[in-house]
């Protein structure tokens, strides 16, 4: 059915609104918001930077990253998973995308931004009877002026990769390396647009995701004792998994 719709016949199925006007205020055109020949052109251009092998190389600043949100977590006590795993999300594809390039003040900016803007859109999605009073009453400006902030935050990490002439191979060397078939590379907006949206597509969706497994798992332990068993049975080191599954 994927290959079907993805592949042999994409032609018949197109993005919603939702994607390609609602969203794009926000994040701009992108992979995730583009369509037609700028999809097709985008995708082709950026899918050497997500080979398997290249993505191998984030996996220890991944792996580093989710140990280091798990030891916040205080056991024997009730939490609040959500806000847990949404920073979680965030700080990995932080990792994935900047290394230790950019520092904790902007990335926390950032997040709070990302956070903001979602939470517009839905209010955008759920009462579109309101659209008229979000533009008057202000508020659409104001979360338009931090799509606007957090362009400006990207732009600086950006030239300061460049400027600095040191190699992180995260995904921003991957995507300031990738070339269209001219060779050129993707404009500067073009850049920052991808990089809002992989924040955007690879945080809350994987942050909901997350969340929606662990209620499940705890609303279901004999999963959580399948898990453990192949944990163990895989030499998995015991502290580290009681830790991280039981809850």
């Amino acid at each position: 059915m994927a290959q079907y719709v993805l592949q042999k016949n994409q032609r018949n199925y197109v993005k919603s609104k939702i994607q390609t006007v609602d969203l794009v205020k926000y994040v701009g055109e992108g992979l995730l918001t583009s369509e037609g020949d700028k999809w097709k052109k985008q995708r082709k251009m950026m899918q050497p930077a997500f080979h398997k092998k290249q993505l191998q190389n984030l996996l220890t600043g991944m792996q580093d990253t989710i140990i280091s949100e798990f030891s916040k977590v205080e056991t024997n006590k009730t939490i609040d998973v959500f806000p847990l795993l949404n920073d979680l999300a965030f700080q990995t594809v932080v990792k994935s995308l900047f290394t230790q390039a950019a520092n904790s003040k902007d990335m926390k900016r950032l997040q709070f931004i990302t956070e903001a803007n979602q939470r517009m859109l839905v209010k955008e999605l759920r009462q579109p009877y309101l659209g008229w009073w979000f533009k008057i009453g202000g508020a659409l400006k104001k979360h338009l002026k931090l799509s606007e902030e957090a362009r400006t935050i990207l732009k600086g990490i950006v030239a300061e990769r460049k400027a600095s002439g040191q190699r992180f191979d995260d995904l921003l060397d991957m995507l300031l390396e990738t070339k269209y078939d001219d060779g050129q590379g993707m404009s500067e907006t073009q850049l920052i647009d991808e990089i809002l949206i992989i924040f955007t597509a690879g945080h809350e969706t994987t942050a909901n995701a997350l969340t929606f497994t662990f209620q499940l798992l705890a609303k279901h332990p004999e999963w959580q004792d399948k898990i453990f068993k192949e944990w163990t049975d895989l030499g998995g080191d015991d502290a580290d998994l009681m830790t991280c599954i039981y809850f």
